[in-house]
């Protein structure tokens, strides 16, 4: 593995001389040794990190990071296939992360080739020699569109996993935000068994708050390029700051014995294989009825959340707009709750 990543910088300039600007926005066929057929990838539940970790590896002049590249596997299926070109640029057009990062799709590209385009455009708008991207569900598909690909996994105690995307109102409580973590946790663990050792490495949350140079000096190593002290805070102007030890084991004062039971009886086996202590061994399965019961306020909590931060003529908007054959205004609508979401996401 040496080999390959031994310089990086040589890899990047031999592969800008063989892409051309018409690969860069989408051609039929990418018929080159490409730079980003050997990507990087971030990989990791939301809520556990991946953002300060980007940011934190974007530092590096070397790097050049693309944050949530979710699109280019979601409309993947389990097996590799795509859906029909048309079918599959329209879904990215009203993608808000698409539209976000201002990528371009032209000439007569098929989905593969629009997924590896973005990255080449990436990396030409931003430099460096080695490009990557977050992902954060869906992992074990990712080497059906990049094989060679290696990957930094970012876990995170999942109790603060949940507690934060409730409190970003994806979720109405904890009993199905810990879904998410355990759904990503798992696609992790099939991908984690597809692929070499040496092409994955795995670093806590909390490692990377306590100790951050040691932590991303070792990322550093991984990845075959020297360690820079600017990777341990954020650029300047960013809405996150330096790491800080205060942001971990929060569940300790935010969740009460109950949630933690709702958390704890669906994860506790998944904590423990990931290094966290579960504040109770013997939790007991919820049993249906709970289960329902929280499933209901969950979907309440999370509908009022949307109402709170939509505002309720939005909200309404935005209901009715999924069941209207009116595009331009449905357009309409989701641009402005796209405006929104960009505003409240930290």
């Amino acid at each position: 593995m040496a080999g390959r990543w031994a310089d990086p910088v040589l890899m990047a300039k031999r592969s800008e001389q063989r892409i051309s600007d018409a690969a860069l926005q989408g051609s039929t066929s990418i018929q080159v040794d490409r730079l980003e057929s050997m990507p990087l990838f971030l990989v990791g539940a939301e809520r556990s990190g991946t953002t300060l970790l980007r940011l934190l590896l974007n530092q590096h002049p070397l790097l050049a990071w693309l944050g949530e590249f979710e699109f280019a596997v979601d409309h993947l299926s389990e097996s590799g296939a795509w859906p029909p070109r048309e079918e599959y640029v329209a879904r990215l057009r009203q993608d808000r992360v698409f539209n976000h990062w201002g990528f371009a799709v032209s000439g007569a590209a098929e989905p593969p080739d629009i997924a590896h385009a973005c990255l080449l455009q990436w990396h030409r708008r931003h430099g460096g020699s080695m490009v990557g991207a977050t992902i954060h569900r869906h992992l074990h598909r990712i080497p059906l569109v990049w094989p060679k690909a290696r990957y930094i996994h970012i876990v995170r105690d999942p109790r603060d996993v949940a507690s934060s995307m409730v409190a970003m109102g994806w979720d109405g409580n904890v009993f199905t935000a810990i879904d998410r973590w355990i759904e990503v946790e798992e696609s992790w663990a099939r991908l984690r068994d597809r692929i070499s050792p040496d092409d994955w490495i795995e670093t806590r949350f909390e490692a990377l708050i306590r100790s951050p140079s040691l932590e991303i000096a070792k990322l550093c190593r991984f990845m075959g390029i020297p360690f820079d002290a600017a990777m341990t805070a954020p650029c300047e102007g960013s809405t996150y700051s330096a790491p800080d030890a205060s942001l971990t084991n929060q569940w300790r004062q935010r969740l009460s014995p109950s949630q933690l039971r709702w958390i704890e009886s669906k994860a506790a086996e998944m904590m423990v294989d990931r290094g966290y202590e579960p504040s109770n061994g013997h939790w007991k399965p919820l049993g249906p009825i709970e289960s329902r019961l929280l499933r209901i306020a969950s979907r309440v909590g999370k509908t009022s959340a949307a109402r709170r931060t939509l505002g309720t003529r939005l909200w309404l908007a935005a209901v009715v707009s999924k069941r209207t054959s009116l595009e331009g205004w449905s357009n309409s609508v989701r641009r402005r709750i796209h405006e929104i979401t960009e505003q409240n996401l930290r």
